[in-house]
């Protein structure tokens, strides 16, 4: 039984010895048969015992590391199996299908910014090139009156272009029809532009369906539907024989040929005359001379707008002017308006009084207010005219200056009047401001010689230094 139960542990031990790599384990069958021997060989046996252990310790410890580690690297190796085992063949290939994706994109990116920069390139290099024109000058070599084109030519050709092709046709001409009808052609003359039209630009010029055209020529110009000529202006002057004095419009012609105004034609007529009183007649004109401008007259812009400042536009376009510089002959009543007769009002005892004759100088001047005098009288303040002057306009200060009511018909004077004088109840204009003229004059009420008005005052230290 109790041999029984040895073999039992001993084999526990020598399992547990197997399985912990320990081969040299000692029985325990040794060791109970060491403890029936004398006390002697007792001891000696238990010294070469412990030695004996000892030294299996340590063969067994360092057996046990050995196996420790041969476990360890079966341990590390089966997990690196593990770990290759792990790692599946589809991920190889996701990963390169990624990478040549994104090698596709840089590719086409790249291509795409290259493409685009050589197009600007392109187009840069392109758009520094002159343009390629054609030029097809259209005129009418009937029409003396017509603007030129020259100088809108001349302006495209200064331009950032060269100039393939010139030709120049002839309104008259049977290719013209065509021309018109192609480019729908209204003004001549005019200026037709193809080619390179993108790589142009002239404000002059109107931009179309693959060309330009010049559409604005200046008056006179041909009107392509009518074949007229629009802006070649007659020019009509009505006079009255019986007032040389009155305003010559005919200087006025020369005015508006200055402005640009294409007069082509010049007619004058007496009121008197057969023509001259049809015209007066069928225009109501009240005022000659006058100017009747023909309805070609509209073509230019500007006169057209300020036309009805200074008169009428007649139901037929003709404009008559109604406002007429004086003198001039008021046809109904037969009677001359702006002939001025001036009174100079003096007191021969004020010999430090200004010259009145300055007024002259002033009222006269054509620079000035450019009055028509029709007569002029001197009248001393110590008669019996001028005594009765004073009193009819209540006169306070001389020399100064009276004008019949003919002078309200100079629109400058009839405005700056107000400020230096008055108009009396009948009409007539009386100055009475004499401290703007240069120089002295004499104070009626108080008999006494007023001072220059306009001369330098001395500043203040020269004053005191003239009281001292």
């Amino acid at each position: 039984m109790a041999q029984k139960e040895y073999d039992g542990q001993n084999s526990d031990e020598d399992e547990m010895s197997s399985e912990l790599g320990i081969d040299n384990v000692v029985p325990k069958s040794e060791k109970s048969v060491s403890y029936d021997s004398d006390d002697e060989h007792a001891s000696d046996d238990d010294s070469e015992h412990e030695e004996h252990k000892k030294h299996h310790s340590f063969h067994a410890h360092k057996e046990h590391s050995e196996h420790s580690k041969e476990h360890h690297a079966a341990h590390e190796h089966h997990a690196h199996k593990n770990h290759e085992s792990a790692f599946k063949p589809e991920y190889l290939l996701y990963a390169a299908v990624t990478l040549v994706i994104i090698l596709l994109v840089n590719s086409f990116q790249i291509g795409t910014i290259t493409s685009g920069i050589n197009e600007k390139i392109a187009k840069s290099e392109e758009a520094s090139k002159p343009a390629l024109l054609q030029l097809t000058v259209v005129t009418d070599s009937s029409c003396k009156e017509c603007s030129g084109i020259s100088e809108v030519v001349a302006k495209i050709k200064s331009g950032k272009v060269n100039i393939t092709k010139e030709d120049t046709l002839d309104f008259k001409s049977e290719k013209v029809k065509e021309f018109i009808s192609k480019y729908k052609i209204e003004k001549i003359p005019t200026v037709i532009v193809t080619g390179d039209i993108d790589k142009y630009n002239n404000p002059d010029l109107v931009k179309k369906d693959g060309f330009m055209i010049f559409t604005a020529p200046k008056p006179p110009y041909v009107n392509t539907e009518s074949k007229n000529i629009v802006g070649a202006v007659k020019l009509t002057l009505i006079s009255d024989k019986d007032c040389p004095q009155c305003t010559d419009l005919s200087t006025f012609s020369a005015q508006f040929k200055q402005l640009g105004i294409a007069i082509t034609k010049e007619d004058k007529f007496d009121v008197t005359d057969s023509e001259g009183n049809r015209l007066v007649q069928k225009y109501a004109v009240e005022k000659v001379p006058t100017l009747i401008f023909s309805s070609d007259a509209a073509a230019y812009d500007e006169f057209a707008q300020g036309f009805p400042q200074v008169g009428t536009i007649e139901k037929d376009g003709s404009f008559v002017m109604r406002t007429i510089p004086p003198p001039y002959m008021n046809v109904p009543q037969n009677k001359i308006y702006g002939l001025v007769d001036i009174t100079y009002l003096t007191d021969t005892s004020c010999t430090e009084c200004y010259n009145v004759t300055l007024h002259n100088q002033i009222l006269a001047n054509p620079q000035g207010f450019n009055l028509k005098l029709q007569s002029e009288k001197y009248v001393d303040v110590s008669s019996a005219e001028g005594k009765d002057i004073v009193k009819k306009y209540n006169i306070t200060s001389v020399p100064t200056v009276l004008m019949s009511k003919d002078a309200g018909e100079y629109q400058l004077l009839a405005q700056t009047w107000p400020r230096v004088g008055s108009v009396e109840s009948d009409g007539m204009f009386v100055f009475r401001d004499l401290s703007v003229m240069r120089g002295k004059y004499k104070d009626l009420a108080t008999n006494k010689i007023m001072p220059d008005a306009t001369a330098t005052q001395p500043s203040a230290p020269q004053q005191a230094a003239t009281v001292e």
